[in-house]
C-alpha cells in the first residue's frame, strides 16, 4: 500500500476509506518520508549526500543500490567503499536518490 493512500497530510488524518492508521505506525516518520524522503527530519537530501561523494544516481544501469536514509548520512563513507568496488568490478550502478 502506497504511503500516500496511509495518511492524507493535507488533513493529517488516514487516507480515504483506510480508517486510521495501526497505532505502530508512527505518523511523524510517515510525514517526514513523504516530504523529505527521509524517516528522521534534520537528515540532509540524499541527492546532496550523493552529490558531495560523487556518486551516479537515478540514471539508466543494471544494478541499482537502495540504502536506508540514515545509512546515507552516518555512514557515507561505506557507501562510497561499496560505489569503488562496484565499479573496480566493471558493474553498471546506480543509487537511487
Amino acid at each position: 500500500m502506497a504511503l500516500h493512500m496511509v495518511l492524507d497530510l493535507e488533513h493529517g488524518s488516514p487516507g480515504p476509506g483506510r480508517g486510521r492508521m495501526h497505532p505502530l505506525i508512527d505518523e511523524n516518520m510517515v510525514r517526514n518520508i513523504l516530504e523529505t524522503g527521509n524517516a528522521a527530519s534534520g537528515l540532509p537530501p540524499r541527492v546532496e549526500v550523493l552529490e558531495k561523494h560523487g556518486l551516479p544516481y537515478d540514471r539508466e544501469a543494471e544494478n541499482v543500490v537502495i540504502s536506508g536514509c540514515q545509512v546515507m548520512y552516518l555512514l557515507p563513507q561505506v557507501i562510497a567503499s561499496l560505489a569503488r568496488v562496484l565499479e573496480r568490478g566493471g558493474m553498471s550502478f546506480t543509487f537511487l536518490s
